[in-house]
């Protein structure tokens, strides 16, 4: 595990889903990290299921996306072949806003996004390949 991102630091705290939630923890991880009251954030997030049905989406691309909060293995444990962990760790990006990038773009672009992450996944350099010395 990488011991960087406990430090809070070093890294401000990351994008993560509450353990004490209502349905998936999404709404109360976004106020914790906002500083705001949870009711406002689901009050907001009610708004926008009534209007076409968006929040239900967005809510489940968070839920997919975002890790709970406590399980700091989840924060550099790969997913899906680990391209999301490997970007966020390689800029020091958010691993949470990093998978959700990729789950919206992969939604918005009709599956597009999901080549060009296989072909990260075969161009990025893992963190085995990266202490292997050739001779």
């Amino acid at each position: 595990m990488n011991q960087d991102w406990q430090n809070p630091r070093q890294f401000p705290s990351p994008w993560v889903r509450s353990p004490d939630n209502v349905l998936g923890g999404v709404c109360a991880g976004i106020a914790d990290k906002l500083g705001v009251n949870p009711l406002f954030i689901r009050l907001f997030w009610v708004g926008l299921v009534l209007c076409a049905g968006t929040g239900v989406f967005l809510y489940l691309a968070l839920w997919i996306s975002l890790p709970i909060r406590g399980d700091y293995d989840a924060l550099t444990r790969p997913v899906f072949l680990g391209v999301c962990s490997r970007i966020a760790q390689k800029w020091k990006w958010d691993i949470g806003l990093t998978r959700f990038a990729f789950v919206m773009a992969t939604a918005l672009s009709l599956g597009l996004t999901l080549l060009v992450y296989l072909a990260i996944h075969f161009f990025m350099p893992s963190k085995n390949s990266e202490k292997i010395i050739y001779k």
